[in-house]
């Protein structure tokens, strides 16, 4: 499909799709709804989606634009900076750019115009992370907690290998591989369509899988199973992925706001930069697309093991 009138206001000023525009948002909607159901995706970033499509159709109808190509999507993002946040702008590009995505994906459309419109830069935001690593005390209490067999695996590939929530739910037992005499995990990453990188198992990661695996058996399907009467046996979703580490945070006393399951990652990541000192080497577990990315953990760890705070010194009592 190519889209040359996306919307339009009516005389009320609400928003007016055409039929076969509103077909495809319909579609659309209707796979969000199904990635929540699956557990692929969290009912708040699905009702974010559905806004930021919304609000760029209102946008395209109010500014009467024919067509929507890239400078469309650009001209967007610069109406949308004069009113709002650059942190929300790029929430609402990202609901556009998964938009356009999922159409090229089904067919339903030739081109993704926003694909190479980059996110609205944020003052300060390559200095710091919003969210907290934890500490290695906390780290050894979350894995020294009693848990069941599955839950202390995932907490352990979590901690061990810095996977992230949507990549534990994702695993499945046909990933596991064996590299050169190491056990490895092969990963569908973010952005990613396959499963085309993996993590490796370290020896205490080895031991944590493998008595879950002891309870879990050799069926073929997802790595992490359910064991709720509505999915038994079924793929263990992102939220109950999500609430099971914010239960064992609460269990072990980690309760600041800026602690979230995302954490562990950062703390996992943070480990390997301190112990090598060598960010492509931190790159390849953590698989960021950019050394950018890495440094800003990189700019966090020498900011606090060596403080330029600690040269002052004033001669008190001398």
């Amino acid at each position: 499909m190519t889209i040359t009138t996306l919307a339009t206001l009516n005389d009320a000023g609400a928003l007016a799709l055409p039929p076969e525009i509103a077909d495809l948002v319909a579609a659309w909607h209707a796979h969000l709804a199904r990635s929540v159901e699956l557990g692929d995706m969290a009912s708040t970033s699905a009702t974010t989606y559905r806004a930021s499509v919304r609000k760029f159709c209102e946008w395209l109808a109010s500014a009467g634009a024919m067509a929507t190509g890239p400078d469309a999507v650009r001209d967007f993002k610069l109406a949308m900076l004069a009113k709002a946040s650059p942190a929300s702008v790029n929430v609402w590009l990202s609901g556009v750019r998964a938009f356009y995505a999922w159409g090229m994906e089904n067919g339903r459309m030739a081109s993704n115009p926003a694909a190479s419109v980059k996110g609205a830069r944020r003052r300060g935001a390559n200095k710091s992370h919003k969210r907290d690593a934890l500490s290695d005390a906390e780290v050894v209490r979350l894995l020294t907690l009693q848990l069941p067999a599955r839950d202390h695996a995932i907490l352990a590939l979590k901690a061990f290998t810095g996977v992230r929530d949507v990549e534990v739910h994702r695993a499945d037992l046909a990933d596991l591989r064996t590299r050169d005499g190491r056990r490895t995990l092969q990963v569908r990453g973010k952005g990613h369509t396959d499963k085309d990188d993996f993590v490796v198992l370290n020896t205490q990661m080895e031991v944590a899988l493998s008595a879950w695996l002891a309870e879990r058996g050799a069926d073929p399907g997802p790595l992490f199973t359910s064991g709720s009467r509505r999915n038994l046996g079924g793929r263990l979703s992102l939220q109950a992925i999500r609430a099971m580490v914010k239960d064992a945070y609460r269990a072990v006393g980690i309760v600041e706001s800026t602690k979230t399951s995302h954490s562990l990652r950062h703390t996992a990541i943070t480990k390997v930069l301190r112990a090598t000192r060598d960010p492509l080497r931190a790159k390849g577990m953590s698989r960021h697309a950019s050394l950018d990315t890495l440094m800003i953990y990189a700019h966090e760890l020498g900011r606090i093991e060596s403080p330029a705070e600690d040269a002052i010194d004033y001669g008190a009592g001398k």
